[in-house]
Parts: structure tokens; C-alpha cells; sequence
């Protein structure tokens, strides 16, 4: 069996409550502020007096809906900032509803309030409406009441201390709810014998002035407090701030503008950044990020709220087409109905203002990026030329590196021909030739100890370069399982223990002597093996084996 409509409504608004209710209302009676002002006609339908009222209970609710010569209510729910608790327990509030049967769409307002972290400009309703028809067609009127919520947004200063690149303004909302209850059997000026609920959510102190003096003076004057009214002070409250802060939206987007518009492009002189001059960074694209998303909730809010005035306006024209007879409520409701063109034609400006805005913060936007890609492509290009720099050093390096080489080799042929004679010069120089008083040469009886030494030994010096150099005779020595894994085999064995270093001048001044081990080093890239004294030891991942 399909569920009507509203029932589903509800069953989604009482989820939605009960997940939020914490969030959303206080929990005791001692924190709830629910107020309401009341205008009162006497028995013949001319208004003599305005009360406030504080409401503590339901019972009190109750007898505020019974009563008949109340021709305006209006409810005040506040709040202590703009981002807690509703100043009103959820029985409170919920008796409120109940009692002044007022419709499921009106939760939608009341759910964008509470404790919360951050703003999500999706979860603010649009205008809903709905009407109740009359029970007879013989009834005068078409409808017995009708009955409309809507948000309102605006923008106001918060007068906290702010620290640089913070807003100075903050974006709160007025959830309003106003039903119109029409007397079916009125003969005259309908608007004189209907009553008129009005229940608004976190309103401005501003509007609370300004309504309390508008009620004065209609009270003092005996005129009737027009619902049209306090609606159109509500938008003209929501609507004054927007100005100021697209302005100083525009503001800081110059700024940032005139920075990137006028940094000088282009190398100087022993300057590696082309854009020094003005420091600009990708902190910059963040603020106009920043500014990005404010110009973007701009685009959100401003259409909406154009099209919650605009059907503001069609509701106020419909009543006062319909119910107002009397010349004088007819004029206000004109003058009323006029104030609300303007309002449209200046939420209109805004909204195509938020457009121009978001026009200038994407092209701002294009040229820092551009400037930054810039500034990068130069930096890679000093780094090439730096590469090519160091790449020509490098090679000039290898040349004088093989011109010594050749030098050595030229040196060591040499040493290779006078090398037969410095050994005949060093064996003519020893004990076992010598030349006796007579000037004969004599070669001692031992002289083949020189042989019989020299030989063994030039083959003991030949086998072990040739086992360090090949690794083919060595079994005994092993190398670590990860130093073979790395690739260190057994013809890299003589460079592994006698690594090739250049001796520097803190080697001589550690001294020979010091003791050395082997110590692994594992870093990003490559992996290295490398001589550690016990000042190094700390460093480094030692292996055992």
C-alpha cells in the first residue's frame, strides 16, 4: 500500500530530528526562550494593543491558538550564535507545530540550524507553499488559509578579531514560516477579520528594532500590522549587506590581480626567480581558491534568494488583489508590492555581479597559473643549462684525467727501461759482489741465495694479485647473503676489501692506525658499502659474519 506524500514527509523529518535533535534544540526548559508578539482587536475589529509575551509551556500555545481576538501573532525562536543550539527545546518547538498545524516543509528551514562545523549551501530549502481549500463552495473565500517557509540569507559583519586572510563577514540565515487563516464568513475587509501566524527562526537584532517600532507606531495609529509588512522588512533586512560584501570581495580580488597583472616577466642578471620582484606563490592561488568558493556560494545563495522574493512578492499581490477592500490597506499593500520590484531588481544586479565576479577570478586565476608554469619552465631551463655546465666540467675533467693517465703510462715505460739496470746496479751494490785490493771483481759462494729467494717469492707475489684480481682460488672467504644479492661477487672481492679511496687530509690527521670495519649502508638509492671508523658506527646498519 503506497504511503500519501506527506506521511513519507514526516517519517523523513522525524529521522532526521532524532538525528539531529541534540545538535538542534536545548535540552532543558531553564535555556528555551520562545517569544511572541501579539496584536489584539477589540470585539468590533479595531486594534488596541500590542503585547509581548514570553512562552513557557504548551499550554500556553494552546490557549495563544484558541484565542480570537488575536489578529497577528509573531514567534521568536533565537539563537546565541549563528552556529549552536536553538534557544528552545524540541517538546516546546514541537507543540508549536502541532498545535498551529503547521506543514512538514517548514522542518526543511528548521534542520539548517544547530550545532555544525562547516556551511553547505546545498542543504538551504527554496520557497514551499501549500494551501488548505475551503470546506463549502458557498464559502466567499476560495481558500480557508494558505501557509508558505522560506530562508533568508544575509550577510553580516561578526566583529570578531581577524588575523590576516581571514573574512571579516559571515553568511547567516531566517527561517520564516507565515500562515494566513481567513475568516469565511468576513462581509467587509476580509483583512481586518483574518489571522495572521508568523514564526521566525534566528532573525537579525536589526529586523527585531525595526518590526518592534513599525508595531508601535501602527498600534498608536490604529492601523492593522500588515503580514506583507513584516515580510518586507524581513527582505529589505536580508538584502542591505550584499552590496558591502561583493564589494569587498572585488576588493581582494584586485589586489591579488594588480600582483600577478603587474609582476615583471623576464631574467635579470644574477636573478634566478622571474618573479621575485613580487614573491608570487602558490599561496596566492590558494587565496583566489578562497575567493573562488565565496564567489561560487554567491551563486548559490543570490539566485535562490531572488526566487524566494520574487514569490514573496506574488503571494503579497495575490492577498492584496483579493482580501484588501479597504482604500487604505489597498494603498500599503501597492506601496508594499512596489517595494518588492525593487528588491528583485537588485537581487538581479547582484546575481549578474556575482557572475562578472567569478568571470575575474577565473581569468586571475589562468594568468597566476600561467606566471607559476612560467617561472617553472625558466627554473628547469637554468637547470639544463646548469646540467650542460656541470656536464662540460665533467668532461674536461675526464680529458686532463686521460692526459695524466698517459703521462703515468709514459712514466712507467720508462721506469720499465732503466729498471734492468737499477736491479744490476742494487746486485753489484749488495755483499756478494765485491772487488778485492787488487782491483779483481769477485762473486761470492752464496750468491744463488739471491735466486733461490728472489724467485719464490716473485711467484707468491704474482699468484696473490692474481687470486685478488680473479677470486679463483680464494674458498675460504664468503661474502653476506645480502651483499650478494646486491651484486657483490667474487671479482669485485679486491675492490670490496681494499676499496680505492682517496686519502684526504682528515684521513691523515685520524691517522693509520685507526680501526676500520665494513659497514652497509642502506639509502634511497643506490645501495653502498663504505668504510666506517667507530665515529661512524652510529650511522650505520652493521652486518655480523
Amino acid at each position: 500500500m503506497l504511503k500519501h506524500p506527506e506521511v513519507s514527509k514526516l517519517e523523513w523529518v522525524r529521522g532526521k530530528v532524532d538525528e539531529r535533535g541534540d545538535d538542534l534544540f536545548q535540552q532543558t526548559l531553564n535555556n528555551s526562550s520562545l517569544q511572541v508578539y501579539r496584536g489584539i482587536r477589540d470585539g468590533n475589529g479595531a486594534v488596541y494593543e500590542l503585547e509581548n509575551q514570553v512562552v513557557q509551556d504548551g499550554d500556553q500555545i494552546e490557549r495563544l491558538e484558541r484565542d480570537t481576538y488575536d489578529y497577528s501573532q509573531i514567534f521568536f525562536i533565537q539563537q546565541k550564535r549563528s552556529w549552536t543550539n536553538l534557544d528552545v527545546t524540541f517538546q516546546l518547538f514541537d507543540t508549536l507545530m502541532n498545535t498551529y498545524k503547521i506543514f512538514s516543509d517548514f522542518w526543511k528551514c528548521v534542520l539548517t540550524f544547530g550545532r555544525k562545523f562547516e556551511e553547505n549551501e546545498f542543504e538551504f530549502p527554496g520557497f514551499a507553499a501549500s494551501y488548505t481549500p475551503s470546506s463549502s463552495p458557498s464559502d466567499m473565500l476560495l481558500v480557508k488559509s494558505c501557509e508558505y517557509a522560506y530562508m533568508l540569507r544575509r550577510v553580516e559583519l561578526h566583529g570578531r578579531p581577524t588575523d590576516e586572510g581571514q573574512s571579516p563577514w559571515s553568511i547567516r540565515q531566517t527561517a520564516v514560516y507565515h500562515k494566513y487563516v481567513f475568516d469565511q464568513n468576513c462581509s467587509d475587509d476580509c483583512a481586518t477579520e483574518s489571522k495572521s501566524v508568523f514564526v521566525l527562526i534566528a532573525p537579525s537584532q536589526n529586523f527585531e528594532r525595526q518590526l518592534s517600532g513599525g508595531l508601535k507606531l501602527d498600534v498608536h495609529q490604529r492601523h492593522l500590522v500588515s503580514p506583507c509588512k513584516v515580510q518586507q522588512l524581513l527582505v529589505a533586512d536580508s538584502l542591505k549587506g550584499w552590496m558591502d560584501y561583493m564589494a569587498w570581495l572585488e576588493a581582494k580580488l584586485k589586489a591579488q590581480s594588480d600582483r600577478v597583472v603587474f609582476a615583471k616577466v623576464g631574467m635579470k642578471e644574477n636573478n634566478i626567480s622571474s618573479l621575485a620582484d613580487f614573491n608570487i606563490n602558490f599561496m596566492d592561488r590558494q587565496e583566489l581558491k578562497l575567493l573562488e568558493d565565496s564567489v561560487a556560494d554567491l551563486r548559490i545563495i543570490l539566485p535562490t534568494l531572488l526566487n524566494t522574493v520574487i514569490q514573496i512578492r506574488k503571494q503579497c499581490q495575490l492577498g492584496c488583489s483579493t482580501y484588501c477592500v479597504n482604500t487604505d490597506h489597498k494603498w500599503n499593500c501597492c506601496w508594499i508590492v512596489d517595494q518588492f520590484d525593487g528588491y528583485i531588481r537588485e537581487l538581479e544586479m547582484h546575481v549578474e555581479r556575482a557572475h562578472v565576479l567569478k568571470d575575474k577570478i577565473r581569468s586571475t586565476a589562468t594568468l597566476l597559473s600561467d606566471l607559476l608554469s612560467y617561472e617553472n619552465a625558466v627554473a628547469l631551463r637554468n637547470l639544463t643549462k646548469e646540467t650542460q655546465n656541470e656536464s662540460k666540467s665533467m668532461i674536461e675533467l675526464t680529458e686532463r684525467s686521460t692526459k695524466d693517465a698517459a703521462a703515468v703510462k709514459a712514466l712507467t715505460v720508462i721506469s720499465l727501461v732503466y729498471l734492468p739496470t737499477t736491479i744490476v746496479a742494487n746486485f753489484f751494490s749488495t755483499q756478494f759482489v765485491h772487488t778485492s785490493d787488487s782491483g779483481v771483481m769477485q762473486v761470492s759462494t752464496n750468491a744463488w741465495l739471491l735466486a733461490a729467494i728472489a724467485l719464490p717469492l716473485t711467484i707468491v707475489t704474482v699468484a696473490t694479485w692474481w687470486l685478488w684480481v680473479n677470486g679463483r682460488g680464494v674458498a675460504s672467504l664468503k661474502l653476506p647473503k645480502k651483499l650478494k644479492s646486491e651484486g657483490f661477487e667474487s671479482k669485485n672481492l679486491f675492490k670490496w676489501i681494499l676499496p680505492c679511496k682517496k686519502k684526504t687530509q682528515d684521513d691523515m690527521e685520524a691517522g693509520i692506525g685507526v680501526p676500520q670495519h665494513y659497514v652497509y649502508e642502506e639509502q634511497d638509492s643506490p645501495r653502498t658499502l663504505t668504510v666506517a671508523t667507530p665515529t661512524m658506527q652510529s650511522a650505520a646498519e652493521k652486518y655480523d659474519y
